[in-house]
């Protein structure tokens, strides 16, 4: 479950902060001229559609889970998304709040098996938190929008260097406290 809900995430947290930049903001970002709505490849009401059915078909996916998964579903699906464009004209560190919102399923995975969030749920969150600060948004200077790669500057390759050693070394700590085996490291620390 865990894993579809992120992948159907990943494709509603890419529609909607590219549908309200689209329509609220005005712009459209360097970045986004590819995607059907700004090519014009499909009708606001087709881009409408689109994302509504995704949106259905993540509260489907969560309608069975608990309550304290479910609240945090619904708060990732609507909430955390829509806020990312806004936070692309007031802060440095747009992809921060994008990290909470494309890696919600990392905390609500634990809470849909009744499990408390745990020290290891919460460092493995900071790691993936810390993977998308990856996203380097080169074109944001065209788009007038600001990120941690134009706050970054020169130092970007060791600041990122950072995040990546913080994403491993979330990976190892998460997995020793789980206690989980070989071909966890293996695959999740060292691939």
């Amino acid at each position: 479950m865990a894993w579809s809900l992120t992948m159907t995430a990943r494709v509603l947290h890419l529609e909607i902060p590219a549908f309200i930049t689209y329509l609220i903001l005005g712009f459209i970002g360097a970045s986004l001229l590819h995607r059907p709505l700004a090519a014009g490849t499909i009708s606001v009401f087709g881009a409408l559609v689109f994302m509504f059915v995704h949106i259905a078909i993540m509260v489907r996916m969560i309608w069975n889970v608990n309550q304290d998964a479910f609240s945090w579903g619904v708060f990732s699906i609507f909430v955390l998304p829509g806020i990312y464009p806004l936070m692309k004209r007031i802060t440095y560190w747009p992809q921060a709040w994008l990290g909470l919102a494309m890696n919600c399923g990392v905390p609500m995975a634990w809470l849909a098996l009744d499990l408390e969030l745990s020290a290891s749920a919460l460092i493995l969150y900071a790691g993936t938190w810390a993977w998308t600060i990856w996203y380097d948004k080169r074109d944001d200077v065209k788009a007038g929008v600001k990120s941690t790669a134009l706050l970054f500057g020169t130092w970007i390759k060791p600041i990122l260097f950072a995040f990546a050693s913080v994403l491993v070394s979330s990976l190892y700590i998460a997995g020793s406290m789980n206690k989980m085996g070989a071909y966890y490291y293996l695959i999740s620390v060292l691939g």
